[in-house]
């Protein structure tokens, strides 16, 4: 009677940690499935935000896409999305004054606040490119020495462009 008693609790166990491991396996598979309908989510809504975007440049004076292009740098460099940015430098620029990413990079942590804040002073056309001149400054650390950058955008198609900037 006790050998048919522990038989059974022993069963018992071992359809318990069966039904665990399963319930574990479904669950980890049901998250890995919601990770990815998040991934795709997430580039469905990028393509729309970059869609909308484009949409509304085209409805921008080329003086307010200027800035806008201009932004959407230095937000690169505030995100720390540098290969971004230095992807959107001017090659002879590039070639110039950044011949790598980390010299970019290094200019960029040394010169740039953490929190940039942006005052266009003036937007200019000479020929095909645009000057820009803005003041930076930080939203956060009333220590940091604002100064005043003139940056020249070239565009090249709508949300399309390339950057060069004075280097201070």
């Amino acid at each position: 009677m006790k050998k048919k008693f522990y038989i059974i609790i022993s069963l018992i166990i071992i359809l318990i940690i069966v039904a665990i491991s399963l319930n574990i396996k479904i669950n980890k598979e049901k998250r890995k499935n919601k990770d990815y309908n998040v991934v795709i989510t997430n580039e469905i809504q990028n393509q729309i935000n970059e869609n909308a975007m484009k949409a509304n440049l085209l409805n921008d004076s080329p003086q307010e896409r200027m800035k806008t292009y201009c932004g959407q740098f230095l937000g690169m460099i505030e995100d720390e999305k540098y290969d971004e940015a230095y992807s959107l430098l001017n090659e002879n620029f590039k070639e110039n004054y950044f011949p790598t990413q980390e010299d970019f990079e290094k200019y960029v942590k040394e010169k740039y606040p953490s929190f940039i804040k942006i005052d266009y002073e003036d937007t200019d056309r000479k020929g095909e490119v645009y000057l820009i001149k803005v003041k930076i400054s930080s939203l956060t650390d009333d220590s940091f020495q604002s100064f005043e950058q003139n940056f020249v955008v070239r565009e090249n198609d709508n949300n399309d462009y390339t950057i060069s900037f004075e280097k201070i």
